[in-house]
């Protein structure tokens, strides 16, 4: 028998239950303890929630929603339910063995183990409206408006089937990893965001501050004598390369791109929000030494902010989102593609 096809509307009071836990368990711990939540791993030279079926990194809230919710798998690789059953039954032929459509002594199903239960994650779509204007006259025409809006699908870790993890990534295909920088020294780190972003200028001042400024397009960060250890040096200096990806020649953030007079307490906080999230983000990608609880009680005075706006899930959802393709940018510019989701998800 087949199931009734879910409403609208039901849709979306899913979606958005999904998304407002999701902003809750990444604010709650810079809220309560002026930190961002532990993340997934890197594993065997992939650095973040990857798609079994493309090679593809996960995006936007997808990627935040798999390093958060996966951090406890080995591997961050995932894969749909079809293609946890297209690869079993590869495997098995490889073996020898006949694969079982259902389930089989081991509590497998499908490849999956028994048991297990997938992650939700968000899938967006495309949805158009046409409409006729100047109707009646010479200038009748058809004008199409569309927006993005999102529905669930599920995947599940490679860790939760009956498949080896070494066998799966044989049958990937990656893309070559990006050039990531590894933080272990000062000034290739700087040579690294310079070639990144060279339009920015990178400024080394003896002076015990750093900061971007959106005017002139200038990162002034302390000299390496001035960290008290690598996970201060590299926090400092990736978070300062997020905020300098929100320039009106990048990514066009709001909270940098605004004129300082325009700017509201909210964007600022939106913007370190960002900041702060993007560098954690990175560096536990990437492996770089990271320690956000260097500085606690600014963190948390920000997220506070955005937890009190009025519509917090979807501020922060923005945040999620900005972080995520900032992190994109930092890993050699941005993809190609939606980037609030991944639409290979459902493959």
């Amino acid at each position: 028998m087949a199931r009734a096809r879910k409403s609208r509307e039901s849709v979306r009071a899913e979606v958005n239950r999904v998304a407002k836990q999701l902003v809750e368990d990444v604010l709650t711990p810079m809220i309560e303890e002026g930190t961002t939540p532990e993340w997934a791993k890197p594993w065997s030279g992939i650095l973040g929630p990857t798609s079994v079926a493309t090679g593809n990194p996960y995006r936007g809230r997808n990627r935040v929603m798999l390093m958060y919710y996966g951090r406890d798998y080995e591997a961050p690789l995932w894969l749909t339910f079809k293609r946890a059953l297209n690869l079993s039954k590869q495997y098995a032929e490889e073996k020898g063995e006949t694969h079982a459509a259902k389930k089989d002594d081991g509590g497998a199903y499908y490849g999956i183990k028994a048991g297990e239960t997938g992650q939700v994650i968000f899938k967006p779509y495309t949805r158009r409206f046409t409409k006729k204007v100047d109707e009646g006259t010479a200038d009748e025409r058809d004008v199409v408006s569309s927006w993005v809006e999102f529905t669930l699908d599920k995947v599940w870790n490679v860790s939760q089937t009956s498949l080896p993890l070494e066998w799966v990534k044989e049958k990937m295909s990656l893309p070559e990893q990006p050039n990531v920088c590894d933080g272990s020294d000062f000034d290739e780190t700087l040579a690294w965001i310079q070639n990144v972003m060279p339009e920015l200028t990178l400024t080394v001042s003896e002076q015990d501050r750093a900061f971007y400024s959106p005017s002139e397009d200038r990162m002034q960060v302390p000299p390496a004598s001035a960290y008290t250890s690598p996970e201060r040096m590299s926090e400092v200096l990736i978070h300062e390369a997020i905020h300098a990806t929100g320039h009106g020649k990048r990514l066009a953030r709001p909270g940098i791109t605004a004129k300082p007079m325009m700017r509201s307490i909210l964007a600022y906080a939106v913007e370190e929000v960002t900041a702060e999230l993007g560098a954690s983000l990175y560096c536990q990608m990437t492996g770089l030494p990271h320690d956000a609880a260097n500085h606690a009680d600014y963190i948390q005075g920000w997220a506070k902010a955005v937890h009190d706006a009025e519509n917090a899930t979807e501020v922060m959802l923005r945040v999620i989102d900005d972080a995520s393709k900032a992190v994109e940018w930092l890993m050699g510019g941005p993809l190609e593609g939606t980037p609030e989701g991944d639409r290979a998800a459902s493959e």
